[in-house]
């Protein structure tokens, strides 16, 4: 599942951004990478949240509180807040001038949208508990580096020694609206082609977005209707295609999966009269580079990673996952205490090792099966709705996370995966060979 959350607010909200601390001129912050997601760690008022860290929203919002015992923000006031999604505009509440911070990042100033008498619960689905969103207020401020293989953000201070080695490479000039940045890009799709501008959203973990495409180019005539994500405003329709190529700048990608949103997405006029972009590129392509944002300048800076050749797929397998309970099991471990050779020397030329066997009681989240699409090679081979997967290639059940286990099913075409499932008091073993939906 893909998650979109691009937003707007019925007024103008001033915010003054995240800042280094004075004695410091760069700091690195870590991040999980969870579907194409940036995950971190943030501290809202003294309360410890997780935040998917999104250009493509001004304003920072908290959607969820489940597992909070209480935050505290400062007294604000009711706003009306619309995303993509087919639901009408909500109400927020909007606090300004509290205190949040990552690693050391710090926004003394920072300004809340929290949603009021509703919730975004996203913890089945990723496999953690998120509680909102940091905006562009992350980037206003300071260059930052997004290192996807690393999972590491390194912000630098603009007058700094590194910062200036990165303004003298070549870069991608932006546009910034409403504090969201924006990129020129070249679509290529059989005879046809498109320049145009589209949102960098790191809180879309899909490729590319595009809507309201000019009518001479020619669109892809294979795709298949389906769900493309989730936004503020509700689930996200839309038709799923590849086109020929993209090119950022220097770089062309080639046969990159599109999403075409369905146009009662952004039923809601609110919403439609706000869309700046004909589109949005998101983590799957972002995840390819290393990726240094300078709003300040507007310049994107990118550079290759060894994901860069990697081909764009569908879920080739047809499942969908979910996390369901916890679960309490036991396994055996195998220890070497110590190399025991002075005392019992060798036996021809072998190494004695003393060793002994230790169990482990582990608590892992079920990973279940919560959708198979039909005639789709995992539903041809039997996996049902419901079933949970407690092993998939050789990954045990200790090991295995929602990540780990779906992103198996969007690489390595025609390659043979094997499920170990539990269906009731059974236990199965399943294969198939997964095949790409579009060529």
């Amino acid at each position: 599942m893909v998650l979109i959350f691009c937003l707007t607010t019925a007024a103008g909200l001033a915010q003054k951004g995240f800042e280094l601390p004075d004695n410091l001129d760069e700091l690195q912050i870590p991040f999980k990478k969870i579907f194409n997601l940036i995950v971190l760690p943030v501290d809202v008022n003294g309360t410890s949240l997780n935040f998917i860290l999104d250009t493509g929203a001004s304003r920072s919002i908290i959607f969820n509180l489940e597992g909070v015992d209480s935050l505290q923000v400062e007294a604000g006031k009711i706003l009306k807040v619309s995303g993509y999604g087919t639901n009408e505009p909500f109400d927020a509440y909007f606090s300004e001038n509290n205190r949040v911070a990552t690693n050391g990042y710090i926004d003394s100033h920072a300004s809340f949208l929290i949603m009021a008498g509703q919730s975004i619960e996203l913890a089945n689905i990723l496999g953690v508990q998120i509680n909102g969103l940091i905006g562009s207020d992350f980037f206003i401020n300071s260059i930052v580096e997004i290192d996807y293989t690393r999972q590491k953000l390194t912000v630098f201070r603009h007058e700094s020694k590194n910062a200036n080695k990165i303004k003298r490479q070549s870069y991608i000039s932006l546009s910034i609206v409403d504090k969201k940045a924006f990129i020129p890009i070249k679509v290529k799709h059989l005879r046809s082609a498109l320049e145009t501008e589209v949102l960098i959203d790191t809180g879309n973990g899909d490729a590319l977005w595009l809507w309201d495409i000019d009518d001479e180019f020619e669109q892809p005539s294979k795709g298949f209707v389906d769900r493309v994500g989730i936004g503020m405003n509700g689930d996200v329709d839309g038709l799923r295609s590849k086109l020929d190529q993209v090119k950022l700048g220097e770089y062309e990608l080639k046969r990159v999966t599109i999403s075409i949103p369905d146009v009662d997405s952004f039923n809601s006029k609110y919403t439609k009269g706000r869309l700046t972009s004909n589109g949005s590129i998101g983590g799957e392509i972002l995840s390819r580079f290393n990726v240094q944002l300078d709003y300040k300048n507007r310049r994107l800076y990118l550079k290759p990673n060894r994901k860069f050749k990697d081909g764009f797929y569908y879920n080739m397998a047809g499942i969908e996952l979910s996390k369901g309970s916890n679960e309490i099991f036991s396994e055996i471990q195998n220890q070497d205490l110590e190399d025991v050779k002075g005392n019992y020397g060798t036996l021809r030329g072998q190494k004695t090792v003393r060793s002994y066997q230790t169990r482990i009681i582990k608590v892992v989240p079920k990973i279940l099966v919560r959708y198979v699409r039909p005639d789709s090679p995992a539903a041809m081979a039997g996996v049902k709705v419901g079933d949970q997967i407690t092993r998939i290639n050789g990954i045990r059940k200790s090991n295995l996370t929602l990540e780990n286990t779906s992103s198996k099913f969007f690489k390595n075409p025609f390659k043979k995966i094997r499920l170990r499932i539990k269906r009731g008091d059974r236990q199965l073993k399943i294969q198939f060979i997964q095949r790409p939906i579009i060529e």
